[in-house]
């Protein structure tokens, strides 16, 4: 495997382990609603972003992306799909809701996965069948022990597969997708916090040099995990970054069993036991065919 390949591979594997912990953070936001705390996230990252592209002289090429073309509206459409999920994740966290959260990240994949094979023109090989076969059935048994798919659940799925499989269409690197993705979003959070200045509420949470910290945290906490994914999804097939993305919903079902005291019963276990069964098969290594002797 080539050196960029492994790369692909850790970054595809580190974006959806960071998300899978970003509950236990969003503990430290309790009391703020949904949609102030998406605005903080999108306010830093774009914040962040701009000091690296200021400071890199590269800003004339991300000005030249703002062009009425396919690209552009592909953009536009999937920081929407992303603004969706963002929302809804941090609601389903406010509202101690992680476990359906979870489950909307367990039906991702397989909803990306069928994108990428209807969409992108990608085939699944025979381990590839199988461990989708495997994951299905997991996610069936997740799907019937929560007693129906719940709203939250179909929404995150349903958004970040429509956001990975327009951004997977993009022909610009990762990193420069998503600082034209936080620009996208900054008159919808101008719009806001000059309501919120208007309400005289402070700007940053509770007005506090904590809450100061915290919406630079949320800008951080936002951007490398998404890049790591974005990277990760431009390096490998769709389909197979699906399948290391089962690494998100499993953590976070782990935060809501240790921290948030949601349920984990018998099972959730066949669920994981059989998602996790389709990922030892879709990247076992195979074995290594030994030429017959020469003797």
């Amino acid at each position: 495997m080539s050196k960029p390949d492994r790369f692909g591979y850790l970054a595809a594997f580190l974006g959806p382990a960071l998300w899978g912990i970003l509950p236990i953070f969003y503990t430290l936001l309790e009391g703020f609603n949904a949609v102030e705390i998406v605005v903080q996230r999108s306010l830093w990252a774009f914040l962040l972003m701009l000091i690296v592209y200021v400071m890199g002289g590269r800003m004339a090429e991300i000005l030249a992306l703002f062009k009425p073309n396919r690209q552009f509206v592909l953009m536009l459409l999937g920081t929407v799909m992303i603004a969706i999920n963002w929302t809804t994740f941090v609601y389903a966290v406010g509202e101690v809701r992680v476990v359906e959260a979870s489950f909307g990240y367990f039906v991702y994949p397989l909803l990306a996965v069928g994108a990428s094979v209807l969409f992108l023109g990608e085939r699944l090989d025979r381990r590839g069948q199988i461990a989708l076969i495997l994951s299905a059935i997991g996610v069936v048994i997740k799907g019937w022990s929560i007693g129906a798919v719940p709203d939250i659940s179909l929404i995150l799925a349903v958004s970040f597969a429509l956001y990975a499989v327009l951004r997977k269409q993009i022909a610009i690197s990762s990193l420069d997708g998503f600082f034209v993705e936080t620009i996208l979003l900054v008159p919808i959070v101008l719009l806001f916090l000059s309501w919120q200045v208007g309400q005289g509420r402070p700007l940053f949470f509770d007005g506090g040099m904590v809450g100061f910290v915290l919406a630079i945290s949320c800008g951080i906490i936002t951007t490398v995990p998404l890049v790591l994914f974005l990277r990760g999804n431009k390096a490998l097939p769709l389909s197979l970054a699906a399948f290391i993305f089962y690494v998100n919903p499993s953590l976070q079902l782990l935060c809501g069993v240790l921290f948030f005291d949601e349920a984990f019963a018998l099972k959730d276990l066949a669920a994981f036991g059989c998602i996790w069964a389709g990922l030892i098969v879709q990247f076992a290594r195979r074995p290594v065919t030994r030429r017959p002797s020469m003797r």
